[in-house]
């Protein structure tokens, strides 16, 4: 048997397979690795002509793409901020609101400021966004909050 035909009969017995699965996990992402594997070595004329390394080669994309996949898996595990619930929604709903009353009581350029701290950027991140000090920007916060305190806005401070 050619070795090209060979990669065609690995090509449609990996085809079936992946049709058989019943859930896509990393052995599905490894299969459809494969797949790719050998649809550019067909056409690149790139693939084993020993049929045991084509073999060898088809395993090993298998093995490496279900590993990529656990991988990326992982990380996103790690990485992405778990899906907010319900009540977090609604807090930020709250918090909205609470902001759309507060940026009506305070100048434009206190406005910015108070987003970008509240976003969690540092007095010197803030003090070079709007042309100014860090000390500048502590002292025009502190004034901010105690101004807000006294209309009877809440002025949660997390550090």
């Amino acid at each position: 048997m050619s070795p090209s035909h060979y990669a065609w009969l690995r090509y449609e017995d990996l085809q079936q397979r992946s049709k058989n699965l019943q859930n896509f996990n990393d052995y599905a992402w490894g299969i459809e690795c494969a797949l790719n594997y050998l649809l550019s070595a067909i056409e690149a004329g790139t693939f084993p002509s020993d049929l045991a390394e084509l073999d060898a080669a088809v395993n090993r994309a298998i093995s490496t793409g279900a590993r990529l996949w656990r991988s990326r898996a992982l990380a996103l595990k790690k990485w992405m901020p778990a899906t907010e619930s319900s009540a977090t929604m609604a807090g930020a709903a709250e918090a909205i609101i609470e902001f759309g009353r507060i940026a009506r009581t305070v100048k434009k350029a206190d406005e910015e400021i108070l987003v970008d701290a509240g976003r969690g950027y540092t007095d010197r991140e803030i003090a070079d966004r709007h042309a100014s000090t860090p000390g500048a920007i502590r002292t025009r916060l502190s004034r901010l909050r105690h101004k807000l305190t006294s209309q009877g806005h809440s002025t949660n401070q997390a550090a």
